[in-house]
């Protein structure tokens, strides 16, 4: 008898500790967890709030001369992404060496045409700092996008382009000019 006493207290001791075991990491993945989403060397991308005036990618194609546009891809007809950083903010957005200026609205219409033929469905994202202030927008289907603070008004904004196999698997379409 006394050793099912004993056997019953054995299992009690380890369901707590386990217990205690699982609060315990699960505090700590949460932490870690939320201490991730507010790095502060980093940006990161966001959807539009409910509460602030409404941004479309028509509105931005519309008025790009308003903004300093590039777009991220092998070449200017197979792109991934583009990027609008205002040009009356006091912040910048930095694209990796990759990213290139756009040069035409008519430019900027057949890149958004590329990006929406490919299988994927493109977002348009707000760029946002660490403190969450608004640095531009990005059109792409690629997420995340890992972005940089470079300075406390500059973020740098790595490539999109896919690796070799990907881009294999869906060749250039060359009737699309």
């Amino acid at each position: 008898m006394a050793n099912r006493s004993n056997t019953k207290m054995r299992m009690d001791d380890m369901s707590v500790k386990r217990y205690l075991y699982l609060v315990l990491m699960t505090a700590l993945l949460i932490g870690f967890a939320s201490g991730c989403s507010t790095v502060k060397g980093y940006g990161k991308l966001g959807y539009p709030q409910r509460t602030e005036p409404k941004m479309t990618l028509g509105q931005l194609v519309e008025n790009w001369q308003d903004y300093h546009v590039y777009y991220s891809g092998v070449w200017e007809g197979y792109v991934y992404g583009v990027m609008f950083d205002p040009k009356n903010d006091d912040r910048k957005l930095v694209g990796h060496e990759w990213w290139a200026p756009v040069e035409t609205q008519e430019d900027l219409h057949q890149m958004i045409l590329r990006i929406d033929a490919f299988p994927f469905e493109p977002q348009l994202w707000k760029i946002l700092g660490p403190d969450n202030r608004l640095y531009g927008w990005i059109y792409t289907f690629r997420h995340p996008v890992m972005i940089k603070v470079v300075d406390d008004r500059t973020l740098w904004v790595d490539e999109l382009t896919f690796p070799p196999l990907y881009i294999a698997q869906y060749p250039i379409d060359q009737g699309m000019h």
